[in-house]
């Protein structure tokens, strides 16, 4: 079954891809700085992509090549997983238009705080659409689950609260790929007759301090003092 430490060895393989990416986009908005920040915007559409594509490209063969090892172990060979490694339509022009905003005087956050979440969030996001997308092409009976790091916030808890489900009809929506910026949490294939590896119940627990009694609704801030979660 995958492990907990297969998935820690892949978490720091994404890591790095991540952490490398971030450095040269927040050195490329350096670069191109200036006082003018529809400039700035501007240079940044233009300049992103080839910071942001080889790293894309790396994170989809990366999470490629874990989806077979791991499908490898659980089913057995003969099944080849595509990575999904193209730069989504509005992605770069999305980026720049978020991260340019403190220029223009709108929030307190700086431009490289917003850029790094931004650029994380796409190279890693790379590799989490690569195993979502596999595990929807796959013959062999497999879902995957959202793996939360240690500390992780209250939606990545809710969501690994449920279990490996994402990928199947049980799937809710499309929550499955909704992550934030920084966020570091795994989604792992999970093959017939395997378990989770990170301790469901725990989550489950949290799921359950989230809802009000009175209103049945359940409340993400219910669970952030009990378990030191954000």
């Amino acid at each position: 079954m995958t492990t907990a430490a297969q998935v820690a060895r892949f978490r720091v393989a994404t890591d790095a891809l991540t952490l490398a990416a971030t450095g040269e986009a927040v050195a490329l908005f350096r670069e191109v700085s200036q006082p003018n920040p529809v400039a700035v915007r501007k240079a940044l559409i233009k300049g992103l992509p080839a910071v942001l594509q080889p790293y894309i490209t790396a994170s989809g063969e990366l999470s490629a090549v874990w989806y077979e090892d791991l499908r490898r172990e659980a089913v057995g060979p003969g099944f080849y997983a595509k990575p999904v490694d193209a730069l989504p339509a509005g992605l770069v022009s999305g980026i720049a238009r978020h991260v340019v905003s403190p220029l223009f005087g709108q929030g307190t956050a700086t431009v490289a705080s917003l850029l790094a979440g931004s650029v994380q969030k796409a190279v890693a996001g790379a590799g989490r659409s690569t195993i979502d997308s596999n595990v929807r092409r796959d013959r062999a009976k497999v879902t995957y689950a959202r793996t939360p790091r240690a500390g992780c916030c209250a939606w990545c808890a809710m969501l690994a609260s449920r279990g490996a489900v994402y990928g199947s009809s049980e799937s809710a929506g499309g929550e499955a790929l909704k992550y934030h910026g920084l966020c570091r949490c795994t989604a792992t294939p999970i093959f017939d007759g395997q378990t989770v590896p990170y301790d469901l119940a725990k989550y489950e627990e949290m799921y359950a301090a989230m809802r009000d009694p009175e209103t049945g609704t359940h409340d993400l801030s219910n669970i952030r003092s009990k378990y030191g979660i954000r």
